[in-house]
């Protein structure tokens, strides 16, 4: 019985660690992620045109693939403590995946009909069916990156809300910081988009510019958090199980 008893505490154990390198691969990739993106919209911005918008797609890709590591991370977690939390914590990554793989995909669509050219639409001389179109492609293109950006947004404020209601760990105040700061981010993204709507496509990137490196320090300190949480996992398991680790595992 007690054999059997410290069999599934090992288990649990292997489960927690594997949950750990899985949400600290996604927060290397997140943090990828958001740098690119920063580093793409700030070229956006400097250049007043739509060189780096490249880097807002990918970095926005690779934020996603994060954030679906992360899902797989939390699943683990909740398969050996399911609790609300925990379960809201998965919701609030499945929100950003989505968030953001949708903006990917919105960017890129946009390069097509002028996005981030920073033309003054309202001084073109002579309309055509074809640049009313684009007009119209490119106003639907826009409120659907504001939507996406807000779901990240959502998704990032769950799980930050999520992660306070765990029980207390050493680094959680860096990590629902960290969460807060990447929705207040996602949402100033969201904002820029909805100016560029309204057609001021400047004030739209400068928020969108802010937003990006508000996530860039978000994603930073939760993988400080998560790293060092893992790592103390690790030594914990370590100190616990020594050598049966290898044995147990092949």
């Amino acid at each position: 019985m007690e054999e059997e008893r410290n069999q599934n505490e090992m288990a649990r154990d292997v489960i927690e660690m594997q949950a750990d390198d899985l949400l600290v691969a996604g927060a290397v990739l997140i943090l990828i992620g958001t740098t690119l993106t920063a580093l793409g919209i700030t070229r956006v911005l400097v250049t007043r045109s739509p060189q780096g918008a490249e880097g807002v797609v990918i970095g926005n890709g690779v934020e996603s693939v994060g954030n679906v590591l992360q899902v797989l991370g939390k699943e683990k977690q909740y398969l050996i403590e399911p609790i609300e939390p925990r379960k809201s914590g998965i919701v609030g990554s499945w929100l950003q995946a989505i968030g953001n793989s949708g903006a990917a995909v919105v960017v890129q669509e946009g390069l097509g009909v002028g996005l981030f050219s920073f033309e003054d639409r309202e001084s073109t001389e002579e309309e055509t069916p074809e640049s009313e179109l684009e007009e119209e492609e490119l106003k639907k293109l826009l409120g659907l990156y504001a939507i996406f950006n807000g779901i990240q947004a959502v998704g990032a404020f769950v799980e930050g809300d999520a992660i306070s209601r765990l029980p207390p760990f050493p680094t959680q105040p860096i990590e629902v910081t960290g969460d807060y700061l990447t929705s207040i981010g996602a949402f100033l993204d969201a904002a820029g988009a909805l100016q560029s709507l309204a057609e001021e496509e400047l004030a739209g990137v400068i928020l969108e510019f802010i937003g990006s490196w508000v996530q860039v320090g978000g994603a930073s300190m939760g993988l400080y958090s998560l790293s060092t949480e893992g790592a103390r996992h690790k030594k914990e398991f370590d100190e616990k199980y020594r050598y049966s680790y290898r044995r147990y595992t092949t």
